[in-house]
């Protein structure tokens, strides 16, 4: 009989350090476990709770097998201390490919929303996501060079909400 490695409770690329990770193995087939760790532990339970202590990439493997068959996997993941939130200050909407989009990189982030504000107020653009940003235009067409605001609010992995605002520079030149 085939036996198939499966497990779920790995949530993302990133978890926050201090995370418990409650790891259900769905595998198929199998009669043994056997657990492995990053930090070098290991357990034969059929599921397993892993706390995420030390920061850095960390990587858990289920090995299963009914006596005649044998099948592993793995999932990876970084572990990260807390959110980092990276705004730059200028962006050049110019069409060359190169910082035609004013994003926000992130790393222990799960959601951000960030509005988009001219020097007089108007709010010009929205978005909700990390992987998202603004290409300088809006609905009555391209943004001129010059000052614009924004208005940014995000929440870390362990759910702590932070707002933050300021301002960059649109040039297309």
């Amino acid at each position: 009989n085939p036996v198939i490695a499966d497990f779920v409770g790995v949530e993302g690329l990133i978890v926050s350090q201090g995370s418990l990770m409650n790891l259900t193995n769905t595998s198929i087939g199998a009669f043994n476990y056997l657990w492995k760790f990053c930090d070098a532990t290991t357990s034969l339970l059929l599921n397993q709770v892993f706390l995420a202590q030390d920061t850095g990439y960390c990587c858990v493997k289920l090995i299963v097998d009914n006596v005649s068959c044998k099948d592993s996997i793995s999932k990876c993941f970084n572990i990260v201390s807390e959110a980092v939130v990276i705004i730059p200050n200028v962006f050049t909407p110019n069409g060359d490919s190169k910082n035609d989009l004013f994003t926000i990189k992130t790393v222990g982030v799960k959601s951000l929303n960030c509005i988009i504000f001219d020097r007089w107020g108007l709010k010009l653009f929205e978005w909700d996501g990390i992987n998202v940003g603004w290409d300088g235009n809006t609905k009555n067409g391209p943004s001129s060079d010059g000052t614009y605001y924004f208005i940014l609010e995000y929440k870390d992995f362990k759910d702590k909400t932070t707002k933050a605002k300021g301002y960059f520079q649109l040039f297309k030149n």
